[in-house]
């Protein structure tokens, strides 16, 4: 243990604590944390379907039972702060919504932790926040935000890693998870104990059982111009071997030349599809190449209202690697193309999860051009022959198949129901 956190874990958070525990608290005072890639990403209250923190809270603000009710929010964009309490009022004029700005994104300031001390409950999708200060009669949720794909064995034998845990340990009260399967591996990833797992989906997918209205695709027609029937949603996770200094390559990682494009763009145009690829927030994207290309959109072109999960609702073919989005995207029972292209490499130097990694992908796997552009064209046609095997994914990782998600982690957390 080093000085610094020697400091820390008993100087600094005893005397947190002992203020914690002269604050009075209510229960009808929550704390609301989303995570701190909301930052980069722009979510917040308004664009709020890719965060389960966030989904709860509008989830919630159309609640009349919890009228009287003081809502903490924190979030990460000054100027729109204003915004926010206009949007909160307007839902529900009866919720009193302070919103607690975050300079930095996961460190917690002096000001945001004297509202947690006023809090009975508090609520987070950061499962690396660290609660060490709550007290035994304080609940503190933490709503998850991934289904575990990428391996955290290089956490263990740690020291830094080992002492985080005790840290997580003692921060949470329940950890929200979406299947059996992904409680026993954060359970030992994050040293929560077993226990204080439950099963009961996350708030952020209970939008692919809503009615679709189409608003992101007739947005998009206006944004591009373009005639669009169908959306392709790609997204790739961040590589921790890539760095400035790296090869360029193309979006899908693999030499990607103009032959491959145009017959790519062929396919799109021959089926009315448009292609967004949205970039991992701490993806390296100096090393991607761009392509100016009609078919093809960066997510940070397409409208503010259209955000990850809008979009996801109502994507017909998904895209990705080694990302949880794939289990999110199950809800829609839609085709997934996974794109294994550095797979050794990346199972050498980050790891997975599932071993073989081909049991739990329950879709047309590729590594280069050609068998990508091959996969496109087979599922735009119509063909989907890793139907059965999807749905069986689905059950084993998505416990919950009925879209109240959010209002199960009411009733239990704040009902004891």
């Amino acid at each position: 243990m080093t000085i610094r956190q020697f400091i820390s874990l008993h100087i600094i958070h005893p005397c947190l604590r002992l203020v914690n525990r002269l604050t009075p608290k209510s229960a009808k005072n929550i704390f609301f944390l989303p995570h701190h890639n909301c930052e980069k990403d722009n979510y917040d209250v308004i664009n709020y379907q890719a965060d389960n923190v966030l989904c709860l809270i509008n989830h919630m603000l159309k609640q009349s039972k919890y009228n009287g009710y003081t809502f903490y929010i924190v979030h990460y964009n000054k100027q729109k702060e204003y915004d926010y309490v206009r949007y909160c009022e307007t839902i529900n004029s009866n919720i009193k919504c302070i919103f607690l700005y975050a300079p930095t994104t996961q460190h917690p300031i002096i000001s945001n932790l004297f509202a947690f001390y006023h809090c009975q409950y508090a609520f987070t999708s950061d499962v690396y926040y660290n609660f060490i200060s709550k007290l035994k009669k304080q609940t503190v949720t933490s709503l998850g935000y991934f289904t575990p794909f990428k391996s955290d064995d290089r956490h263990f034998d740690d020291n830094h890693f080992d002492l985080m845990r005790r840290y997580y340990n003692k921060s949470y009260t329940y950890q929200i998870t979406t299947s059996k399967i992904s409680s026993q591996i954060q359970c030992v990833d994050k040293g929560i104990y077993w226990n204080r797992h439950c099963v009961l989906g996350f708030p952020r997918n209970d939008i692919f059982y809503q009615h679709s209205t189409h608003q992101c695709l007739m947005q998009l027609e206006q944004v591009t111009n373009l005639n669009i029937q169908k959306i392709i949603l790609y997204t790739p996770t961040y590589r921790d071997y890539e760095t400035a200094e790296s090869e360029k390559h193309s979006i899908f990682g693999f030499p990607f030349n103009t032959k491959d494009m145009d017959r790519l763009t062929s396919i799109l145009e021959d089926n009315s599809a448009l292609l967004i690829y949205k970039l991992h927030p701490w993806q390296e994207e100096t090393c991607i190449v761009n392509s100016n290309n009609a078919r093809l959109m960066n997510y940070r072109d397409i409208p503010f209202e259209c955000n990850l999960y809008t979009i996801m609702a109502e994507t017909d073919v998904l895209i990705t690697d080694y990302t949880s989005t794939y289990f999110d995207f199950l809800h829609g029972d839609k085709p997934v193309i996974f794109n294994f292209y550095d797979l050794e490499k990346y199972e050498e130097l980050r790891g997975l999860s599932y071993q073989p990694i081909d049991c739990i992908a329950a879709g047309h796997i590729i590594k280069n051009a050609q068998q990508l552009t091959d996969a496109v064209s087979s599922v735009l046609y119509g063909h989907d022959p890793y139907k059965e095997k999807r749905n069986e994914i689905h059950r084993m990782f998505n416990f919950h198949h009925d879209g109240n998600s959010a209002e199960r982690i009411c009733q239990l957390i704040l009902h004891n129901q």
